[in-house]
């Protein structure tokens, strides 16, 4: 192909999720990452302004739009579609030239945590494995809850909190309140596995909604296993720190994926 290329709204009928496809300049085959929006569960889209670098880079993007809590649609409604979206992407990614032998995962935010989540599901490590399922090569999170039980991840010093009055925390909920076992058994840091790829977590150390030490944490129990993982805490950074310097990061970071493939043609 000529352009760069955004085909929108891939879905297999009937789905509750679409994902759109940034597709890079040339012929392929063209390495491919998997991005998960955050958004506290409860909004946020998959439209994305951020495509650029990566397609300059050679990679094609796949931003994928899952169901909301604020829908009405409680977790796991959110992981079921990611693992969902990404396995039928996986089984069609030829269409487009797309090798999906080694691809890359990568998400903010709550787009972190279900990054993680499909990341260790790939792995078999998980209640949201299936067996279509390819495993990830690599997997980038940041500012990802990653231990959503309210004392082990730190959130009573959070603004977040897991306050009772907060729409996030009614919404996430199947029963529209906080519940310990539930944060636990979603909780991605509940399912560590030697099994996980090669992994970086970066952390902003300012960050008021998620304690940035689940990512310290997350990153040394990957470690402990075996699995070759890094956390990068930003000195001054709050919760958002989504910018150019984190991008160019994550096109190095994920550099070892397009070396891999085989010549184009």
């Amino acid at each position: 192909m000529a352009a760069n290329l955004i085909i929108r709204d891939l879905s297999e009928s009937p789905a509750p999720w679409a994902l759109d496809l940034h597709l890079p300049e040339g012929d392929g085959p063209f390495p491919v990452l998997i991005w998960i929006h955050g958004g506290g569960w409860h909004s946020g889209t998959k439209d994305i302004d951020f495509a650029e670098p990566y397609l300059r880079a050679g990679f094609a993007l796949a931003s994928i739009g899952y169901r909301l809590t604020s829908g009405g649609s409680c977790f796991p409604a959110p992981i079921e579609d990611c693992v969902a979206a990404t396995a039928w992407f996986q089984r069609n990614a030829s269409r487009w030239n797309i090798d999906c032998s080694r691809p890359g995962i990568f998400g903010h935010s709550a787009g972190g945590h279900l990054a993680s989540l499909v990341a260790l599901a790939s792995a078999g490590a998980t209640p949201f494995a299936r067996p279509d399922l390819r495993p990830f090569a690599r997997a980038l999170i940041w500012s990802g809850p990653l231990n959503l039980a309210r004392e082990a991840g730190g959130w009573p010093r959070s603004t977040f909190a897991w306050n009772p009055d907060d729409a996030y925390c009614r919404t996430f909920f199947p029963g529209g309140a906080y519940d310990e076992e539930f944060a636990t058994w979603a909780s991605a840091s509940s399912y560590l596995s030697p099994g996980m790829p090669p992994t970086l977590v970066i952390h902003g150390q300012d960050d008021q909604l998620v304690p940035w030490e689940q990512a310290r944490d997350f990153a040394g129990n990957l470690r402990a296993l075996g699995v070759d993982a890094a956390f990068e805490l930003i000195p001054g950074a709050g919760h958002d720190i989504l910018c150019e310097e984190r991008h160019r990061q994550a096109v190095e970071f994920f550099a070892p994926l397009r070396a891999a493939l085989p010549p184009a043609g």
